[in-house]
């Protein structure tokens, strides 16, 4: 069974979290000294660029993911081993500080916030990588003890060009990230010790395909073996 990650969807509305794993550093516990700071909940979220147009489900700031509260309930309904957390929004004002390289500031979402309630999805199952079968490389190192996060190797990329179409890439055979299938079990999300996604399974994207929900690609990272 394939499995993947998120990347955003050209079209839709970007976030970007403001108390994420990559904001707070290293969360995962098994590579984790205890120097760095560990996230805070809810998940709290400024709309960054793009368009005012929100989508169903996507990725903010590399390792979370968020959607409706609609899809949500779906999700939980149809799936295994899915939380779902708060996500608060928080005001313009607040997030304009980050937000100085976007050029389109005037279509970002409204603020204060007034659509659906929004959720973030969450899993803190976590799997080990089987190595020998494996492409990747060392990303980054922790200044304080030594352990590293991974970047993987071959797997599926988008690009996008200046029109916003995007031309992908797809994952090279015999590369990407292999774990074992009764780690993960039926889990229809799970995170990998040492990455920053949250990737999920072939049986989360079908779902997510019967439905239309929109505002995600899903890019191929490995299998389930």
């Amino acid at each position: 069974m394939r499995f993947y990650r998120l990347s955003p969807a050209p079209g839709f509305a970007e976030a970007w979290a403001k108390n994420s794993f990559r904001a707070y550093g290293y969360a995962d516990p098994k590579i984790c000294c205890g120097v760095h700071r560990r996230r805070t909940y809810p998940l709290q979220i400024c709309w960054a660029f793009g368009s005012a147009r929100l989508a169903d489900l996507q990725p903010v700031s590399i390792d979370g993911v968020i959607c409706t509260e609609a899809v949500a309930a779906t999700i939980q309904a149809r799936t295994v081993a899915v939380d779902a957390g708060e996500v608060q929004v928080l005001l313009r004002e607040v997030c304009q500080p980050h937000l100085e390289d976007s050029d389109d500031l005037e279509q970002i979402m409204p603020s204060p916030y007034q659509g659906p309630t929004l959720k973030e999805l969450m899993s803190e199952h976590y799997v080990d990588l089987v190595e020998s079968r494996s492409t990747f490389e060392v990303s980054s190192t922790c200044p304080h003890c030594g352990r590293t996060w991974f970047k993987a190797l071959g797997t599926e990329e988008v690009e996008f060009d200046e029109s916003g179409n995007f031309n992908p890439r797809r994952r090279k055979p015999g590369f990407g990230l292999f774990v074992s299938h009764p780690e993960v079990g039926e889990r229809a999300a799970f995170r990998i010790h040492g990455f920053e996604y949250l990737f999920f399974t072939e049986t989360f994207k079908n779902l997510s395909e019967e439905k239309g929900w929109q505002g995600s690609l899903f890019l191929e990272m490995g299998e389930l073996k």
